[in-house]
């Protein structure tokens, strides 16, 4: 019987590309080996609470800078095959409308780091999703895409300014998907796509 210890490093990466972000970095402490097999992980997974369970402020900005610090040490020359971040918004009840607001800006400011950070990795499928439980939408207002890399984009529950697809440079992406998306624009404008849906 072999062990995972016996296995090469592109297995163990393989394997480590089915946790979530979180737990595949914890591995680093099994042994020396592990220490830095997660800055070549070729799938980043992160899930900001769930229905059930809502975030608090101070989890998501913890989320928030163990995000950011694996994003910056994560080794960018090793292309990021898929990256998936599962957003649901912190559960907290705000002393004011313009409370709230300012907090939702500062999430899509972070996010939006995210995403570009991931782009630099050489992201291929990019995937964000942000569950409407408060019945608002995540509103990227400076988001550009400009990626070689990137051949498959899905957002759901996106607030995108006009102006967003004239931003980005879609050079790459084959396949866009957007479910319960509110965008500003007449269309997608690019020669490498082959598929767009919309719910």
């Amino acid at each position: 019987m072999i062990g995972l210890g016996n296995l090469p490093d592109e297995a163990l990466q393989h394997v480590l590309s089915f946790l979530p972000l979180q737990e595949a970095v914890q591995t680093c402490v099994l042994a020396q080996r592990w220490r830095y097999l997660w800055r070549s992980m070729s799938t980043l997974r992160t899930t900001s609470g769930s229905q059930s369970k809502r975030i608090t402020e101070q989890g998501f900005h913890d989320l928030n800078i163990f995000v950011n610090n694996f994003l910056l040490r994560r080794d960018c020359k090793i292309p990021l095959h898929l990256c998936d971040f599962l957003i649901y918004p912190p559960g907290s009840v705000y002393s004011t409308e313009d409370a709230a607001a300012q907090i939702r800006e500062d999430h899509a400011a972070q996010i939006s780091f995210w995403i570009q950070r991931a782009l630099l990795c050489k992201a291929q499928i990019l995937r964000v999703r942000h569950d409407n439980i408060d019945e608002y939408y995540l509103a990227l207002d400076n988001l550009r895409l400009s990626s070689q890399h990137l051949t498959t984009l899905e957002l759901e529950y996106m607030w995108l300014e006009s102006g967003f697809l004239d931003r980005s440079n879609w050079t790459s992406p084959k396949t866009v998907r957007m479910k319960f998306c509110c965008i500003d624009s007449d269309g997608i404008s690019s020669q490498s796509l082959k598929r767009a849906d919309y719910d």
